[in-house]
């Protein structure tokens, strides 16, 4: 209420002002209270129990810079229970997943 008589007014109203003027008033302010977080509980990955169940897929991008500047996008697909890899070299930058998996049915 103090707030939209001096901003009618024609004051400044600065927000430390405010608070004196409110203690003063004997007023409580408003706070906006804070939103309630979310807290999960992450279990354990389970790791996969026999080979080609599970795979991982990453891709590493860097540039080269001579003798022409030239960007190189590599993708890598390991196996999570043997760790042997699957796939590594250079990737289309925009290949569907479909041809992804054809190209590992192919390999």
């Amino acid at each position: 209420m103090i707030y939209a008589y001096l901003r009618n007014k024609g004051d400044i109203f600065y927000k430390k002002r405010g608070h004196r003027l409110y203690k003063q008033a004997q007023l409580s302010l408003h706070r906006k209270p804070q939103k309630a977080r979310i807290r999960e509980e992450f279990g354990d990955l389970l790791s996969p129990k026999s080979i080609n169940k599970s795979w991982a897929m990453d891709f590493f991008s860097e540039v080269i810079i001579e003798p022409t500047q030239q960007w190189v996008r590599i993708i890598n697909i390991v196996d999570e229970c043997s760790r042997k890899g699957l796939r590594g070299g250079p990737s289309k930058m925009a290949s569907s997943s479909n041809s992804m998996v054809h190209s590992e049915e192919n390999a």
